[in-house]
């Protein structure tokens, strides 16, 4: 069985005439056995703090396939089971956030520590003010959603820096005495290429759209330009000479520029990948140099919504790749945001 449901039943239910109502009622507790293993299963791990924000690559891990025959377990290689990894990264030690209320009755984040403190809201008539309790959400300020899930090990899940990370297992199983065991679990990381990569996209020939947001017709081509700002803390920070294109669908390189203010150059080449295209810059982007760069490119949206997402690396291929963020790259372009 997968489901149970369990019934009370008032004295009298079943004496005609009697009054059907719970006169008395108490419940110790109850225990449910059986036997096999559940179909789904999933581990979620606490928040690991990785001492600096850096950038996270692939994640590798050992998994085997079990089969429990009598007390024993024996190995079953073709076990209809697998697991699904998932990833996720902070840049504080809380993926959930606590929430109050200002002057103007708007949420406002505030500590766990200061959030104890505040009187809780039980009552509907119990005012959304300062002094209150608010919700307690998911933070999405400083952590990122869930990756897409790994199901090969190997795999780069491509998710933005990040000083914390969450990991989420999940094991799944079609028989009732077949399962999956992860065995090993490794992620890489390095130290970030820059502090932070921002980029923001807007159509040729309308940078400012209305509400800061690109509307395009679904399923027409349509160009581009992308523009793409790195900010430096230190000169430990290599920089990088490569960016990495990752549209929804196929797209074309037209131009680079670099330099501030822009002028156009010659990238070094323009690889054509399965999922996008790489552009080999002419010079380093690192502190004090080539601090800025706009790409102009063409490719179509077939969706309701679309993010041209990108990474930059650096050609020696050293360090790992790091994500472009999404922010205000310039005042030429008002969209701060890569969708």
């Amino acid at each position: 069985l997968q489901f149970f449901r369990i019934m009370f039943y008032p004295d009298g239910a079943n004496t005609p005439g009697a009054a059907a109502i719970f006169s008395k009622y108490s419940l110790a507790d109850f225990e449910i056995y059986g036997r096999g293993f559940v179909p789904k299963t999933r581990w979620v791990s606490k928040v690991i703090d990785m001492g600096q924000i850096v950038n996270i690559g692939r994640i590798h891990y050992g998994q085997s396939k079990w089969r429990k025959e009598g007390e024993n377990l024996v190995q079953a290689p073709k076990a209809p089971a697998h697991v699904e990894i998932v990833i996720r990264t902070g840049l504080d030690d809380t993926p959930i956030s606590f929430q109050t209320y200002n002057d103007l009755q708007d949420q406002v984040e505030i500590s766990r520590s200061g959030y104890e403190k505040l009187k809780p809201r039980v009552f509907a008539y119990d005012p959304p003010s300062v002094g209150w309790r608010g919700p307690i959400i998911e933070d999405q300020n400083q952590w990122t959603f869930w990756s897409s899930p790994i199901r090969e090990s190997g795999q780069l899940p491509r998710v933005p820096r990040g000083r914390y990370i969450q990991i989420q297992i999940q094991a799944q199983t079609e028989r009732l005495w077949e399962f999956a065991r992860i065995d090993s679990l490794t992620v890489e990381a390095s130290p970030l290429l820059a502090e932070r990569v921002l980029g923001e996209i807007a159509l040729v020939d309308d940078l400012h759209p209305e509400g800061e947001l690109v509307q395009i017709e679904a399923g027409k081509n349509e160009v581009f330009l992308y523009d793409v700002a790195a900010e430096f803390s230190d000169s430990s920070q290599e920089g990088f000479d490569v960016i990495r294109f990752l549209p929804p669908a196929a797209a074309k390189f037209l131009e680079l520029e670099m330099g501030e203010p822009l002028s156009p150059v010659t990238p070094d080449s323009v690889i054509e990948e399965e999922s996008g295209f790489a552009v080999f810059l002419p010079q380093q982007v690192r502190q004090g140099e080539n601090q800025r760069l706009r790409v102009r490119l063409e490719t179509t949206i077939f969706g309701a919504s679309g993010q041209i997402r990108a990474e930059v690396f650096t050609r020696t291929g050293v360090s790992l790749p790091q994500i472009v963020e999404p922010g205000d790259v310039s005042g030429e372009i008002e969209t701060s945001q890569l969708r």
